[in-house]
């Protein structure tokens, strides 16, 4: 019986370690995932911001 008890604490330990590592290494992913999506925004934003900035007349067109 205490070696029924034993095996069984082993193996409910080995999928809960496995199960969490797995939650781990997901969030792990989803956070790469996101600042990559971010560094993405920004370079698209920079990108419209320097069009914007060298288009001519366009401080005059805003002001009036």
């Amino acid at each position: 019986m205490a070696l029924a008890l034993a095996g069984a604490y082993i193996v409910a330990r080995l999928v809960v370690d496995s199960v969490q590592q797995r939650f781990v290494n997901q969030l792990f992913e989803s956070g790469r995932l996101v600042a990559d999506r971010v560094v993405e925004i920004e370079r698209d934003t920079l990108s419209v911001l320097r069009t914007l900035a060298h288009t001519e007349g366009l401080a005059q067109a805003l002001e009036g």
